[in-house]
């Protein structure tokens, strides 16, 4: 599902899968119920979930913490947190590089039983285990290390991982740049 239907700022249906945010995640519980009346109940069902859309009129963090909570009481086996879309990349603006969204997925960790995952900037093996050691956080999700450098779980094992420097690309026309926010950077 595209995080843009949880979105009041996309989401513009006034039926019952819109107008309102219990609405709005009625297809997320509809789906996740769906799964689990066909599958053993060992079957694991994570879903991923932005914290926010950093959009004015759109899908707020206060928002994904309230479908954190419903799916957690439903039952869902873990939440995996990320935000923002190729179009709102404010929170590249707000990080440090690493761990775009570490403090909405503790505050979210601290508040349900389920595990949750941290995904978003996470290009070293030094961050990813800072946020399971010492943050608190139950799992981490990282894919350009692994996709840029196939080997990387091997040389993590192994101790040799040096994490991922990305080069600050740009795609050289100017509007695009600034809309995508840091002159590019977010582009691979």
């Amino acid at each position: 599902m595209k995080n843009q239907f949880l979105s009041p700022a996309d989401n513009k249906r006034t039926d019952f899968y819109g107008d309102n945010l219990e609405n709005i995640m009625r297809i997320l519980v509809e789906i996740y119920q769906g799964i689990r009346q066909v599958t053993k109940s060992n079957f694991i069902v994570g879903i991923k979930l932005n914290s926010s859309d950093f959009s004015s009129e759109g899908f707020s963090e206060d928002d994904s913490y309230r479908v954190i909570v419903k799916m957690s009481n439903l039952g869902i086996d873990f939440i995996k947190i990320s935000g923002g879309n190729y179009e709102r990349t404010k929170f590249l603006e707000n990080s440090n590089g690493e761990a775009f969204f570490l403090k909405f997925s503790k505050k979210s960790q601290v508040s349900v039983n389920i595990p949750i995952m941290l995904t978003g900037g996470l290009s070293s093996q030094e961050a990813m285990e800072n946020v399971v050691t010492n943050e608190g956080i139950a799992m981490v999700g990282s894919v350009r290390p692994f996709v840029l450098n196939p080997n990387s779980p091997e040389k993590m094992l192994s101790g040799i991982f040096e994490g991922l420097k990305l080069p600050h690309l740009t795609t050289g026309v100017k509007v695009i740049d600034n809309k995508l926010g840091h002159g590019g950077s977010s582009i691979l």
